[in-house]
Formats: structure tokens, sequence, C-alpha cells
């Protein structure tokens, strides 16, 4: 059996780590032996590994240049022995410079590949990521895998909403790139037609505060937004769905692919990464970027043509499953990696 270690800058909520969590336990059942050592935060994707049996082991560092730290990693990895090394983030890719340094027994070197993006750090670390990634293969162009089993809502009572509403769930990070501002814009356009509406934010970040004090003084006497931090069950949460929102000026894609796989209809902000996944008008719809009131009238129209709304969800469901699903997207990784190490 090879062994594929995944060295992970953390497993926090992002769209990568959510693939790592669903890839590498399917990886198992094709011949492959998933190792991860995880270099950061745990939640939220720790325990759905730990439950999976995938080995993890967590080798938290702080300081990018700590000797302690460093050394024991260096140990960890060549005890793996592994076949090939992948490294997902940039501080993965970092801290390989110092893995790769000469003196260290690891003979024959393993290949190594890398899932990376590092627009937003700083001069210094760009350095060292760039550096690691001119030896490395970096992998793209692999689709992105969903679970699709359908699994029971939770009871909206227990994320204080009315059993009657007309729930839309927006999910992202609270900053810059998730414009969740535009989300909180639509939702009070959209909640004068109807007092029903109401609208579950998934997410954290920065700007939280900052984004709660704008919806107050928006909603000062109506407030119908939810705002419900990190911890909840997002498969649980889109089962009770009417309708999910989207406005990330970059990604936003396994979310969309959790709510089609939910066959929940997705209205969300056109960028590259979701016009490659939603089908609009087919398998959602797409708006323009920044324009809130676009958003409220699309969702609108949508909830006024039940028909046309179930139409929406199941060709959404009927796309994921025939384009995301984990055996397939599992299929696609264990040809690459067995590629690689020829």
């Amino acid at each position: 059996m090879q062994t594929i270690l995944h060295l992970v800058s953390d497993l926090g909520p992002t769209g990568a780590n959510r693939q790592l969590s669903l890839i590498a336990p399917a990886l198992e059942a094709r011949g492959f032996n998933s190792r991860i050592i995880n270099l950061g935060t745990s939640e939220p994707f720790e325990a759905d590994l730990r439950m999976s049996g995938v080995s993890l082991e967590n080798v938290p560092l702080s300081l990018p240049f700590a000797i302690a730290g460093m050394d024991r990693l260096r140990r960890i990895v060549v005890a793996n022995r592994p076949d090939l090394v992948h490294l997902w983030g940039h501080r993965a890719a970092i801290w390989m410079n110092f893995i790769r340094l000469p003196g260290i027994r690891w003979s024959p070197m393993p290949p190594v590949v890398a899932t990376v993006t590092y627009e937003r750090i700083a001069p210094l670390a760009r350095y060292f990521v760039s550096r690691t990634l001119n030896r490395v293969k970096v992998i793209s162009g692999i689709p992105l895998a969903v679970d699709t089993q359908l699994v029971t809502a939770i009871e909206r009572h227990a994320i204080g909403i009315p059993t009657n509403a007309r729930l839309i769930v927006a999910a992202g990070g609270f900053d810059n790139n998730a414009d969740m501002k535009s989300i909180i814009w639509a939702f009070d356009v959209l909640k004068h037609t109807s007092p029903d509406w109401f609208l579950y934010l998934i997410g954290d970040g920065p700007l939280r505060s900052h984004l709660q004090r704008f919806n107050q003084n928006l909603a000062f006497d109506d407030n119908r937004v939810r705002f419900a931090g990190l911890k909840v069950n997002v498969r649980e949460i889109l089962a009770t769905a009417d309708c999910v929102w989207l406005t990330q000026k970059r990604g936003g894609t396994n979310f969309a692919l959790e709510a089609m796989a939910a066959g929940v209809s997705v209205v969300a902000a056109r960028n590259d990464d979701l016009s490659s996944i939603i089908e609009d008008g087919k398998t959602g719809y797409l708006t323009t970027m920044g324009v809130p009131a676009e958003m409220a009238a699309r969702t609108k129209k949508l909830f006024d043509d039940a028909p046309l709304r179930k139409n929406v969800g199941e060709n959404a469901r009927k796309a994921a499953i025939e384009k995301h699903a984990i055996a397939d997207i599992a299929d696609v990784w264990a040809r690459k990696y067995s590629d690689i190490m020829r």
C-alpha cells in the first residue's frame, strides 16, 4: 500500500480542507494509506477525519522558524516514509523548505505536490512559498468532490428560525472577499416583500462585528438575520434551507456544491469559480457582482414560481451527483497520484 502524506497548514473552514476531508478517506479504499500532519488549528475537520479512520497527527507550529518544531516535523515526516507528499496551503509550503534541507536523511526523496494559493500573504512568506512551488508539481484542474448523500434536516426551532419561514442561508469568511455586506443589503431589500423571509449566516472573520453593527442599523426594528458562527452542521442546515446566497469575489464553490447536492437553489454573484459549476438558469442563478438588489429580485422571482424553484433544485442535485460524486473524484486523484509516483 502506497503512503500519501498530506502536510496541511491547518484544518480550518476552507474549501481545500473540505476537499481533503472527503478525498483522504476515499483514497484508503483505493489502495492508498492517507496520513495527515496538521500544522495549525484543528476545527472543524479533525473530528470528521478521525471518525473516518485516517491517521492524523497535530504538530502545531506558530512560529515560522521555531527550531524545536522544525526538528520534530522533520522526524515525523521522515518516519512516515511516504511515497508522495502533498502540501496543502501556504504554511505547509513554507515548512517544506526546511524539511528538504541538505543533510536530512530521506532517501530517495519522494515526489512532492502542492495545492496552494497565496495571493494574500506577506512578502517574506511569499518568497518561501514560491521557493517551494518552483521545485514541486502544483496540482490544479481536478473537479471538486461533494458528499451527495442526503441528511436529515435540523429542526428550525433549534436554530431560531420559524417553521414556516422562507429561509436563505449564506456562508463564507467574514472578510472583504466574502462580501457579506452585500448579502445583508440584499436581504434588507427582500425582507420587505414578506414577513416570512429569514437569513442565516454561517462563518466568522475579522469583519463580523462590523457586519453585526451594520445589520443592526438596517434592521433595528425587524431583525430577521441570524449570525450562526462556525460551529454548526452545515449539511443539516442546508437540508432545511430554501435558497443559498453566495457573494464571494473568489471561490465559494465548495458551499455552492454542498447546496446543489442537497437540492437547494443557489443564487450567487458571478465569479469565475462559481461560473464553472453553476449553469445560469438551469442549476442556479448568477447575478452581477456588487449589485444586491439584483440578487434580491432574482430570489423573489424564483420563490414566486414554485415549479421553477423545484426544477432548479433538482437540476442542481443531478449535476452534483453526475460531476462531483466523491467516488468519481477520488478515482481522479488516485490516477493523478499513481502517475506522479511512476
